[in-house]
């Protein structure tokens, strides 16, 4: 049993948590997860006292179930693992990068529920503190991307819009974060700035049925 990492700060002296979860870390990404790395961090949650650490299993299991493609037992895991959290404890900055992964990963499943805007949005608020020590800015602007449609599902198009803009500087110029705010601008009546964004956007997209689209939904609402 090797000795355990500087950067763990959970109740266990035996080296044991520390090594299963070092041991599903080191695959996470790879094509070698498998359903064993799930009960391990399963088995360090068990074995872990600190509510911090216990979270950061689950959030850890979390992670390998929504990758193999178990998006709801990972939704148990996630939310169970966010609960777990106490982000004002001493040693939270030890396990926020996987808090971070876990609020982005729950709030991508409760995105695809409808019945779910609300709990999704107040998930994916929970990453803006810390996305940016955890994140490329692809993922931190998909973030501001999630939050533009779940608030203009509720029909809050002043905070849609703020989101499509900080997706758009995130993402670069990129046709359906364009597209996106074009449709922010349209819902707060603000036809002027709707049709600056469609004349940037028309000259950024190629693909025919998108550009028959677009100019479809222009014609009718601008």
């Amino acid at each position: 049993m090797h000795d355990r990492s500087d950067s763990y700060s959970g109740r266990d002296t035996t080296g044991e948590v520390w090594q299963l979860l070092e041991s599903v870390i080191g695959v996470l990404d790879s094509d070698g997860l498998a359903a064993a790395h799930a009960e391990m961090c399963q088995q360090a949650h068990d074995l872990e006292e600190d509510s911090n650490w216990r979270g950061f299993a689950l959030g850890l299991k979390g992670l390998v179930l929504q990758r193999l493609g178990n998006s709801n037992e990972a939704r148990d895991c996630l939310e169970r693992a966010v609960d777990l959290t106490a982000t004002y404890a001493d040693n939270f900055e030890d396990i926020a990068n996987v808090y971070c992964q876990a609020c982005y990963t729950l709030g991508s499943i409760l995105f695809d529920d409808m019945d779910q805007t609300q709990p999704a949005i107040l998930t994916f608020l929970r990453c803006l503190p810390y996305m940016h020590d955890v994140y490329s800015d692809l993922y931190i602007g998909n973030i501001f991307g999630f939050l533009d449609v779940l608030f203009s599902r509720q029909g809050r198009e002043q905070e849609s819009a703020v989101f499509a803009e900080s997706a758009l500087y995130y993402h670069g110029l990129e046709s359906p974060t364009l597209e996106s705010l074009m449709y922010s601008y349209v819902n707060l009546g603000d036809k002027e700035r709707a049709r600056a964004v469609l004349r940037v956007l028309l000259d950024k997209v190629t693909d025919p049925d998108s550009i028959a689209r677009i100019e479809d939904f222009a014609d009718r609402r601008l």
